[in-house]
């Protein structure tokens, strides 16, 4: 029995719960309080849960995490009371994925606890069981295709954090994804990330690239862009390609010695070059009508950083 109350939970607690603050406290609640009602009156969860998946449409999918203790009823071959409740699944490393219909509400995998299992695999046998699959995170897996993905048509976000094993990623254009976070970034990446049209949110950490941004000159859709430690990007141009760019980060990266391609840009809002100790004009900065923050560390001695005091309506963080 929860802490929160010293009496039997009804079914309006659960409602209760469930249209307050949502947060991972309170989904921690409302799980305790299904398992109490479900345990003494399952007739009554059944009667309540229809109105129960009504308040928590309000909900964001990532909160609604599969409890630890609800997936080892699962691994018994069980289904626990709330299942249908969830939309977030976090399987433990030992973890085996196999049963038809008993996901097809889950938006939101997590299979980076997962390091010892080929990613690529668990995904090419299972991926058909989440037809509602909006995000997937396989970092540190050993993912080294994304080819099956192209199944999961309601696909948008993808998590492929230090995935040493990813090789190209040509066939990313053939996927639904809008957002990627990846790394390491390798220079055979570019050409299958620079295909993929339909990218909006792009966020690499670490690696290597190909001299510019030229390579990008087909993701029209682009709407934020974040190099952090990439090396080899040494200009920005093919910049003027992405009209729908509004956030620019590339941060940490030392190779980076011009900004020239951002002369007049109208779309950027948001830029930062953070940590990018080369540069040494940026004069551009002054061409640009619609940048509203910028972050520029300190660069070499004879850099003239008077053009930062000039910017009008525009903060500037050094």
């Amino acid at each position: 029995m929860s802490d929160e109350t010293d009496e039997e939970v009804t079914p309006e607690d659960l409602l209760r719960v469930a249209r307050a603050r949502r947060n991972e406290h309170n989904w921690g609640i409302l799980v305790e309080w299904v398992d109490d009602l479900s345990d003494r009156d399952a007739d009554a969860y059944q009667q309540v849960e229809p109105e129960l998946l009504e308040a928590l449409t309000e909900w964001p999918d990532e909160l609604r995490v599969v409890p630890a203790h609800w997936w080892r009823v699962f691994a018994e071959g069980n289904l626990p009371w709330g299942w249908e409740l969830c939309r977030a699944l976090v399987p433990p490393p030992s973890a085996e994925l196999g049963q038809d219909d008993v996901f097809d509400h889950i938006t939101h995998l997590d299979i980076s606890q997962m390091p010892t299992t080929p990613g690529a695999e668990v995904l090419g046998e299972e991926i058909a069981l989440f037809p509602a699959l909006t995000y997937l995170d396989v970092s540190s897996t050993g993912i080294y295709s994304v080819n099956i993905l192209s199944m999961s048509e309601n696909l948008r976000t993808l998590q492929a954090r230090e995935c040493h094993r990813l090789e190209r990623l040509d066939a990313l254009a053939d996927t639904s994804i809008t957002d990627l976070c990846l790394s390491p970034l390798s220079p055979e990446h570019a050409t299958g990330i620079g295909a993929s049209t339909r990218l909006e949110f792009l966020e690499v950490d670490h690696g290597q690239w190909h001299g510019t941004l030229e390579h990008l000159s087909a993701m029209t859709a682009l709407k934020m862009l974040s190099f952090d430690r990439v090396g080899g990007l040494h200009a920005l141009d093919g910049i003027e390609t992405l009209p729908s760019l509004q956030i620019l980060y590339i941060t940490d990266t030392s190779d980076l010695v011009s900004i020239k391609a951002l002369r007049g840009n109208t779309s950027i809002t948001q830029l930062s070059l953070s940590g990018c100790r080369r540069l040494r004009d940026l004069t551009p900065l002054e061409t640009m009508p619609n940048l509203e923050h910028v972050c520029v560390d300190n660069g070499p001695k004879d850099r003239d950083d008077s053009v930062l005091d000039r910017l009008t309506g525009v903060t500037v963080r050094r």
